[in-house]
């Protein structure tokens, strides 16, 4: 039970911790990856593989992982490919339009995520 617990405690402080707008756009994109790979007959291609491996690697490190509640400093090293999912999703939308206003939108509301966390780190 406490692995469980921890393991869900860790996940939601990571997605905190990278921001929710960007934590959106990773899940999305990784939710798409399964969706693709459930079904065989459409194959995946590089960018889903890649999804579906960070996926499996947050998800091993949350469940297997010695830690609890300090995966905004040990995690750190996941960012980078965590944005490299979420790019892919922003990618994915069709319409150029479209794509710059989903972009400034979510760029917005990450820089909204880094004001709030500095406010309130400390308390």
């Amino acid at each position: 039970a406490n692995t469980a617990h921890y393991a869900l405690v860790n996940l939601i402080e990571f997605a905190i911790w990278i921001g929710l707008p960007l934590a959106a756009l990773w899940l999305a994109a990784s939710a798409r990856s399964l969706v693709r790979l459930s079904r065989l007959r459409d194959g995946i291609d590089a960018a889903d593989g890649f999804a579906l491996a960070v996926l499996l690697t947050v998800f091993a490190l949350a469940l297997f992982g010695k830690t609890a509640a300090e995966t905004s400093r040990l995690w750190m090293f996941l960012m980078p490919f965590v944005c490299l999912v979420a790019a892919t999703e922003i990618a994915r939308i069709p319409v150029a339009k479209s794509r710059s206003a989903v972009l400034l939108v979510a760029g917005l509301a990450q820089f909204s995520c880094v004001l709030f966390a500095k406010a309130f780190n400390d308390i």
